[in-house]
């Protein structure tokens, strides 16, 4: 059963001890373990989400749930050894997680004002929120890098509804990334000037700066 050899193999490697959650595989574990829908890139993707969200200094469980989220839950007999190996109630954000994931810009957007404070409404454990907008953060910043054909699509997703749901929830780490990458790939001519601009005060105020300290 790949779950159960998931969270065996996360143990082996003391992955979930809350102190040292550290996904750190070599190519060969990579390749010795994954098998079906569980690939390099999605174990990797996890990795990433669990240093963001430490980045921003969540918790250790809710970092763990963030990993876990992608994991397949459907099945009865996986969902119980996930529960056996890291408890319900990890399980159950994994689950909630999985669930306000469904959640549509395509829908959103219809009230977007609306539909945001929605969002953040979904869950009383704001974790869970924080959670889905650093996975939104790292599938940005990963289409970005890679130009990813989707890249438009999750911009615009990040610009008009997860990134001001950030702000709201004043997580400067989120949001800030977000309108960055978003604003350069929806308005490129628009973010060139400004990029010139402030390279051009940047200059201008180095100048002075060292005037002032030869003064």
């Amino acid at each position: 059963m790949l779950v159960t050899k998931l969270s065996h193999c996360l143990l082996r490697h003391h992955l979930f001890n809350f102190n040292e959650l550290k996904m750190k595989f070599s190519k060969e574990y990579l390749t010795n373990f994954v098998q079906g829908r569980y690939s390099q890139d999605v174990l990797a993707f996890a990795s990433q989400l669990y240093d963001q969200l430490k980045a921003i200094k969540l918790d250790d469980k809710s970092a763990a749930t963030g990993f876990l989220y992608r994991v397949d839950l459907t099945d009865d007999a996986s969902k119980k050894s996930m529960i056996a190996e890291f408890g319900a109630e990890l399980v159950a954000g994994v689950e909630l997680v999985s669930r306000i994931s469904r959640v549509t810009f395509s829908e959103a957007k219809k009230n977007i004002a609306n539909n945001r404070k929605l969002f953040i409404e979904l869950s009383d454990d704001i974790s869970i929120i924080i959670i889905k907008l650093s996975e939104r953060l790292i599938r940005l910043r990963l289409a970005d890098q890679s130009g990813d054909p989707d890249l438009k699509r999750l911009a615009e997703e990040a610009l008009y509804f997860y990134a001001p749901i950030a702000q709201m929830l004043g997580i400067r780490k989120i949001y800030q990334e977000m309108e960055d990458i978003s604003f350069k790939t929806l308005y490129p001519d628009d973010s060139r000037y400004l990029e010139a601009i402030i390279s051009n005060n940047m200059a201008s105020y180095s100048q002075k700066i060292a005037g002032m300290k030869h003064e």
